[in-house]
């Protein structure tokens, strides 16, 4: 009986030493290791892993699918620990999906609509990239398939992309 208490205090001690998830330094993760992403993922409740995700993807400079926007609390610094990532994720997050304004294309003079047209093809183009750097650092190997079928998704909108931006007022004004 006494060992088993002893097991019990031992590793409730040892569980205390851990860091909390949240409060890890981001220096000291190597957030380019899937590995290490995958360790941090899995201390994290989950309802903190896909911000968390999402700021390994899309907001660190050395990411494949960085944003180009470095996330940046209220006083200009850049997050340090794991928790401050997740909240200001979690902020360009909301901002990025709140409600835009209901726009009719049809009432836009040409310009604007082509520019209006642009900017829903580049949102496309950015949430299928998004989708695919996600299950890749979250599925890996696993996932194999879906990234493929993605990566042709991808190819196609961006094939879009450009078709609409070849047509734009600039190539208009030119012939």
């Amino acid at each position: 009986m006494r060992v088993k208490l002893a097991l019990v205090l031992v590793a409730i001690a040892a569980a205390g030493c851990a860091p909390e998830a949240r409060t890890r330094a981001l220096a000291d993760l190597n957030l380019s290791d899937p590995r290490v992403v995958e360790d941090v993922l899995s201390d994290l409740p989950a309802d903190d892993r896909g911000a968390f995700s999402t700021f390994v993807v899309h907001h660190l400079a050395t990411s494949k699918a960085f944003c180009g926007e470095v996330l940046l609390d209220e006083q200009g610094r850049q997050p340090t620990t794991v928790g401050e990532a997740i909240r200001l994720t979690r902020l360009r997050e909301e901002r990025l999906n709140a409600v835009p304004e209901v726009v009719n294309p049809d009432r836009l003079d040409p310009d604007a609509r082509h520019q209006y047209e642009l900017a829903a093809l580049l949102e496309a183009h950015r949430r299928l990239v998004d989708s695919r750097e996600t299950l890749m650092m979250v599925s890996g190997e696993k996932a194999r398939d879906r990234v493929a079928q993605l990566d042709r998704e991808i190819a196609v909108a961006a094939e879009r992309l450009e078709q609409a931006r070849a047509a734009g007022p600039a190539a208009r004004q030119e012939t």
